[in-house]
């Protein structure tokens, strides 16, 4: 498992999530992935980009060309 890119925070300890705990806590990063792995399972979720999304993707980014964030 890479923990590089997995974050976990103790919000009741840190509510501004400043501390990732992630690397500390490999047991609890796998339990909650082996949870969402069975959630997929369970409840066949589909994780397909949707036409409203990419017509918001495509709003937003030329948003930020006009305003010269992107080039």
């Amino acid at each position: 498992m890479q923990i590089g890119n997995i974050h976990l925070y103790d919000l009741k300890n840190d509510p501004l999530e400043e501390n990732n705990i992630a690397i500390n806590n490999p047991h609890i990063v796998e339990k909650m992935e082996a949870i969402l792995a069975q959630l997929k399972i369970d409840k066949e979720f589909k994780f397909e980009e949707s036409e409203t999304k990419l017509e918001e993707e495509n709003k937003i980014e030329n948003e930020l060309r006009k305003l010269g964030y992107i080039t």
